[in-house]
C-alpha cells in the first residue's frame, strides 16, 4: 500500500488515482471517481470490498479475480470489466475503453448499482438484520422464552 501510494505520487498521478483503502471519507472518494479498480492477485477467492462499494455508488468496476468470467457476483461487460489477475494488458485495455466511452461508463455504473449495489447498501442490510431480530423475538415469545425489551 505505501509503496503503491509512493509510485502514484512519483508518476505525478496524486489526486488522479485514489486508493479508497487508505481514505476514511469513502462517500467523497467514490463521488470523485469515474472508474473503480479492484485488482487482486490469484490468492483471493472472490471479489473484494471495493467492488461492492463501487456498486453501491454506481461506479463501473474493473476487477481482477481468478475465474473472472465465471464470477457468481459480477458479470463481465454487464457490471464491469473482469480479468484474470495476470491479465494486465486486459486491465489496461479495459481502462482505456471506459475512459474513451463515457456512455459505457454510465451504463455499467447504473446497471451495477441497480443489480448489485442496492442489495449490498447499508440500508438494505440493516433492514434484513432488523427482520432477523424481530423474527427471533417472535419465536422466543412463541415458545415461552422470556425476552428483555
Amino acid at each position: 500500500g505505501v509503496e503503491l501510494a509512493e509510485a502514484i505520487r512519483q508518476r505525478g498521478l496524486a489526486g488522479k488515482v485514489l486508493l479508497p483503502g487508505f481514505e476514511s471519507d469513502l462517500a467523497n472518494v467514490y463521488g470523485a471517481l469515474d472508474i473503480c479498480l479492484c485488482l487482486f492477485g490469484a490468492g483471493l477467492g472472490g471479489v473484494g470490498r471495493t467492488a461492492y462499494e463501487a456498486a453501491i455508488c454506481g461506479k463501473p468496476v474493473i476487477a481482477t479475480l481468478p475465474g473472472a468470467r465465471n464470477s457468481r457476483t459480477l458479470s463481465h461487460e454487464r457490471h464491469g470489466l473482469l480479468y484474470e489477475p495476470e491479465d494486465m494488458q486486459g486491465v489496461q485495455d479495459g481502462i482505456e475503453s471506459l475512459v474513451l466511452n463515457p456512455v459505457l461508463r454510465k451504463e455499467l455504473g447504473q446497471r451495477v448499482q441497480r443489480e448489485i449495489g442496492e442489495r449490498h447498501a447499508p440500508e438494505h442490510s440493516a433492514k434484513k438484520i432488523a427482520q432477523i431480530y424481530a423474527e427471533m423475538l417472535w419465536f422466543k415469545k412463541a415458545i415461552g422464552l422470556g425476552c428483555a425489551k
